[in-house]
């Protein structure tokens, strides 16, 4: 019974495959176009093209196969032959050549039988679809840390690339698409470069013990220096062998605790040492985490901008390719961590009130104003009721749960204000910004997750003038003046830069120089564990989850246009 089904079934296919290949102007005698036709049509069904092969970004594979008339889009050998290759090489750009159908294309690549050619071609598509998708735009979902098997145009619509194989080279293609930035190719090197320390055995582990200071001898000196000559970090003139802590080796110790975000003091102590022995394999995973993480930016970031980099505490100012401004921040707690996004600044707004957000409001301020009420006029805190109206303290009831619901806590513009002189206002979905504080000593602090997630700017007043760019009118001196008078003021920027806040344990500089941080979010092992997901056995091509947020404690905060409507 179960045989005579299929046999009915596929002479179904057969007579609609006929009947396509008229509207086509297909032959009808051409066996792999009837194959690729019969398996397309068992993809509808069935989410694979026969038993045993799944594909990954169905409704694409289909929408392609039946605009092509059900013939072969890949026709040209070198051009199989060229990409295979890619996929073989697909570890040099941090991510897996197994997600890609490759052990199978070698399988089917030296085979000229009608039904391998059918399966092979199917599985090209889906390969090239789901690798466009990966290299462009990341195999991590940012907002999930969950692999994505589907094709991602949040960049590029990788079905127009595939389009453009009859006149161009596979190769050409793929670069195009891939991440053109300076900053993901120096990464690229570096994965090599500690591939190939892994491939050659890697490095000894160091003992712990007391901290080695210069003019010292120790025995795990050798070690030390042959550790760091692997990584690069000796120094020429460095002898391999001695026992002895001499200059050459302080600096090439004082280099590795630079690069590692680590007090540069030239003590070997137990930190240093447990940097010096974090596996060479371990730094290879680091590397492929920050390539994927440059993948979910845009290719063009701009010829102006600003990057916020969460884990090494700092924002830069980029103009025509050059870093013209480095400030130090500070981000959010880890229980209330910065997001990853990207977005415009629109406008600043100097001396700010300051809406205390639900969850800080019922978390830290509550508690505060019940054991000491003269705590709100101390902070120069006013409480707003639904209907806009101010409330005297006297006339709530503060063992009452639901205040946070009821009512608005603004704090005035002042010295005393939360935001400090003036904030930096981009649209976001998670309502942060950046924004000056009074607690200017903080940021003496090597780790400074202190805020609730939003990114606090030294040096704030120094960022509005470079960004207001107008001498003429937004002097340092006007704007001092404007701080002065604690005058709420709302300044639409003239040009509004794009601004990334992104979250790189493992970055290049420009000179070449490899720099590590420490995961302070612990992001790091959601993404490595979606990089090296395996295919799942069945794709639902149409099922989307909802994106969740770590900071969702703070979703139902007002948005930043709301705030600032609330100064009054």
């Amino acid at each position: 019974m179960k045989r005579k089904s299929q046999y009915v079934l596929t002479a179904i296919m057969l007579n609609a495959f006929l009947f396509l290949s008229m509207q086509y102007d297909m032959s009808p005698g051409s066996r792999v176009n009837e194959l690729i036709f019969i398996r397309i049509t068992h993809l509808k069904q069935h989410n694979t093209i026969d038993e045993h092969t799944r594909i990954y970004c169905i409704p694409d594979v289909i929408r392609e196969y039946s605009q092509n008339g059900y013939g072969p889009i890949w026709t040209n050998d070198r051009q199989v032959a060229s990409f295979i290759d890619i996929l073989e090489h697909a570890g040099s750009e941090g991510i897996s050549p197994s997600d890609y159908h490759l052990l199978r294309l070698k399988q089917l690549a030296v085979s000229r039988r009608d039904e391998y050619i059918a399966t092979r071609d199917i599985l090209l598509t889906d390969a090239f679809l789901l690798y466009a998708s990966h290299i462009s735009s990341g195999k991590v979902d940012p907002d999930q840390y969950t692999a994505r098997w589907h094709v991602i145009t949040q960049s590029i619509n990788p079905a127009e690339y595939l389009h453009r194989l009859k006149k161009e080279k596979v190769s050409d293609i793929i670069k195009e698409i891939s991440p053109h930035a300076a900053e993901y190719h120096r990464l690229g090197k570096a994965l090599n470069d500690y591939m190939d320390i892994l491939r050659h055995g890697g490095w000894g582990r160091i003992d712990g013990g007391k901290m080695i200071e210069p003019g010292d001898r120790d025995h795990r000196i050798v070690k030390i220096r042959e550790r760091l000559k692997m990584s690069g970090n000796l120094f020429p003139s460095a002898s391999t062998e001695s026992d002895l802590y001499d200059d050459d080796l302080r600096r090439s110790v004082l280099s590795f605790q630079q690069r590692h975000g680590i007090p540069a003091d030239g003590i070997i102590g137990r930190e240093t040492i447990g940097m010096m022995n974090i596996p060479p394999d371990q730094i290879v995973q680091q590397i492929r985490i920050n390539m994927e993480r440059w993948r979910w930016l845009p290719h063009d970031p701009g010829s102006y901008y600003l990057f916020v980099n969460s884990a090494n505490f700092e924002l830069k100012v980029v103009r025509d390719g050059v870093t013209v401004s480095r400030n130090k921040v500070i981000v959010g707690r880890p229980y209330r961590k910065t997001p990853i996004l990207s977005s415009q600044i629109e406008y600043l707004v100097f001396n700010p009130s300051w809406i205390i957000p639900h969850g800080i409001l019922a978390k830290d301020i509550l508690p505060l104003v019940r054991k000491d009420m003269g705590y709100l006029e101390k902070e120069h805190i006013r409480i707003i009721d639904s209907n806009g109206r101010f409330v005297d303290p006297r006339n709530i009831d503060w063992k009452d749960e639901s205040i946070a619901d009821e009512y608005l806590f603004r704090q005035d513009p002042g010295k005393n204000n939360a935001l400090g002189s003036v904030k930096f206002v981009f649209p976001n979905s998670y309502s942060i910004y950046l924004h000056d504080t009074p607690a200017k000593d903080l940021f003496e602090n090597r780790k400074r997750t202190f805020s609730s997630g939003c990114i606090r700017v030294e040096r704030a007043l120094n960022l509005a003038y470079l960004l207001l760019d107008d001498e003429t009118y937004w002097s340092m001196d006007y704007i001092q003046l404007i701080v002065q008078s604690t005058n709420y003021q709302m300044v639409p920027l003239r040009v509004k830069p794009p601004i990334y806040v992104t979250y790189f344990t493992f970055w290049v500089e420009d000179d070449g120089t490899y720099q590590f941080r420490r995961d302070i979010y612990h992001r790091d092992p959601h993404v490595l564990s979606a990089l090296q997901e395996e295919p799942p056995a069945v794709i639902n091509q149409e099922t989307r989850r909802q994106p969740k947020s770590e900071n969702s404690s703070d979703r139902y905060r007002p948005d930043n246009r709301q705030r600032d409507r609330l100064h009054f």
